[in-house]
């Protein structure tokens, strides 16, 4: 490999690692979410990059179709964190009036994870914010049917109060029983 790519590798007695240097996807991703979620200094929500986070809606898994033990948390720490990137990323892109490019991240999230409360809060968000009450109460009643469905559980308050317009307070936990 060092022939094709000299310093690419590291070879020391029984280890073997790329360089720190080296540009693998698996970090650039990592590093380009963090910066989505870092707060901003400012009060306002800082500039969404030029490609409106297109980035996160291609792949992010890492290392598809490994079952290794090893591998299995991270796999899920990635997951996690693209998820927290997608819907981080929809609530910027609406601040800005980018709502159909908010929404494609937003139904990302939701394909990802669709028993996620807050990927479908994101979604009802963009809905709201464009003034789209219909699409906002059709969201929350198709997520309200599906978590009822499959684990019996109904929607937070903050959720609900957020489809009807409303102001939400702090997240609420999930109601058992339907």
């Amino acid at each position: 490999m060092n022939r094709t790519v000299p310093g690419l590798v590291i070879a020391r007695g029984t280890h073997v690692a790329l360089a720190p240097d080296a540009v693998v996807d698996h970090r650039e991703l990592t590093a380009r979410v963090r910066r989505i979620l870092r707060p901003s200094a400012e009060a306002q929500s800082p500039p969404v990059e030029d490609d409106g986070y297109a980035w996160l809606l291609i792949g992010g898994e890492l290392l598809p179709g490994w079952c290794d033990e090893w591998v299995i948390l991270e796999q899920e720490h990635t997951r996690q964190l693209r998820l927290h990137g997608l819907e981080a990323g929809a609530h910027r892109m609406a601040v800005q009036g980018r709502h159909a490019e908010a929404l494609e991240l937003a139904f990302e999230a939701v394909r990802l994870e669709p028993l996620r409360e807050s990927a479908s809060r994101a979604v009802i968000a963009v809905h709201v914010s464009e003034g789209n009450s219909v699409d906002a109460v059709r969201h929350y009643e198709w997520f309200r049917r599906l978590l009822g469905m499959e684990l019996g559980l109904r929607p937070s308050a903050q959720l609900t109060a957020l489809a009807r317009g409303q102001a939400a307070g702090t997240p609420s936990p999930p109601v058992i029983g339907w």
